[in-house]
């Protein structure tokens, strides 16, 4: 007895149904991951910002308004500093380009006038000595290669989440559920 076309029909939709959802659940699994590996990265660049700001704290608070600085050099670094510690990282800034562009903009600024600060001190005989700038110094030039490692890290699984929501089926959910790809690089 021939199987009749309507069973046929209903089996191979229902199998190539089965199949998509299959396939979608692995999809949205690996870009679970890739949005995993990215959030880490973010924060442990949010870890590094932090301890770098309280070294910079430290380091402002030795500095003082010891002879020999000039004042427009510390008062550069606390504003800066004051900026951004005033722009917290969290993961939901991942999906605000503008706020990551403003809280790259303001470490950026704070690294600058830190390393400023830093030569300017090293003028100073009694700061050149002292153990706060001192560490604040070996702390920056530490961080920058850690920065530079967690950044990568971040552009590759930020580059690997925003491809999968580029193809199919991603880019399909991600439609439905207003999902914003993620900032390139940090």
């Amino acid at each position: 007895m021939p199987i009749p076309m309507k069973t046929v029909a209903t089996a191979t939709l229902l199998g190539v149904l089965v199949l998509g959802a299959v396939g979608a659940g692995r999809h949205h699994l690996a870009r679970a991951e890739a949005r995993e590996a990215s959030a880490a990265a973010w924060l442990e660049l949010a870890q590094i910002h932090a301890a770098r700001a309280q070294a910079a704290s430290a380091a402002l608070a030795s500095v003082g308004a010891a002879d020999g600085l000039d004042p427009a050099i510390a008062a550069r670094a606390r504003d800066a500093l004051t900026r951004a510690s005033k722009m917290p990282a969290h993961e939901q800034l991942l999906g605000d380009v503008r706020a990551i562009e403003r809280y790259k903009q303001y470490q950026g600024e704070l690294t600058g006038a830190l390393f400023v600060l830093v030569a300017g001190a090293q003028q100073v005989p009694a700061l050149a000595a002292s153990n706060t700038v001192q560490g604040l110094r070996s702390e920056l030039l530490r961080d920058e290669s850690a920065l530079a490692a967690a950044r990568e890290r971040y552009r590759r699984a930020a580059a690997s989440y925003n491809a999968m929501s580029d193809a199919f089926p991603g880019a399909t959910m991600l439609a439905a559920l207003a999902y914003p790809d993620l900032p390139a690089g940090l």
